[in-house]
């Protein structure tokens, strides 16, 4: 890694162009034309869920709950689809799939959460696709319908 090294920013631009020219960082900062109107609008920062209190925290102490009402580790889809329907978690089957693996190994859980269980019962139970509010409108097993309702009372 080079130390103390100075970098030589060459702009080339017509004489007498109307232009402004940044060399540096400028995030943050807003450019527009004289006379235009600017409104900025801030986007929610994006919830990296394997890092709140709400995977490390609660989700272990629910899963633990309901461990009674799984059929097997096929079971954890339902958890993950009312973690992306309610507790705005990514859509992201992998990383639930690592997040529930490590709390069933801490918790030495029944049932582990290899790489692949979800996608496996996303293509066996079509349901899966759709938001958990709609499951019973949709004919969903009554087994996930319960482990789903219990799923959601064990979460705060």
């Amino acid at each position: 890694m080079e130390e103390n090294s100075q970098k030589n920013v060459v702009n080339h631009f017509e004489a007498g162009s109307n232009c402004q020219v940044f060399n540096g960082n400028i995030t943050g900062c807003t450019f527009a034309m004289p006379g235009s109107a600017v409104t900025q609008q801030c986007a929610p920062a994006a919830v990296d869920h394997t890092k709140t209190n709400e995977t490390t925290e609660v989700l272990p102490e629910a899963v633990a709950a309901v461990q009674q009402y799984m059929w097997g580790a096929s079971a954890y889809a339902v958890l993950f689809c009312e973690y992306r329907d309610h507790r705005n978690y990514p859509n992201n089957m992998a990383q639930f799939e690592r997040d529930i693996d490590t709390i069933a190994r801490q918790r030495h859980l029944t049932y582990g959460c290899n790489a692949g269980t979800l996608s496996d019962a996303f293509r066996h139970n079509p349901y899966l696709e759709k938001h958990v509010d709609n499951w019973p409108a949709n004919g969903v097993k009554t087994r996930s319908m319960h482990l789903l309702r219990k799923f959601q009372e064990a979460l705060p």
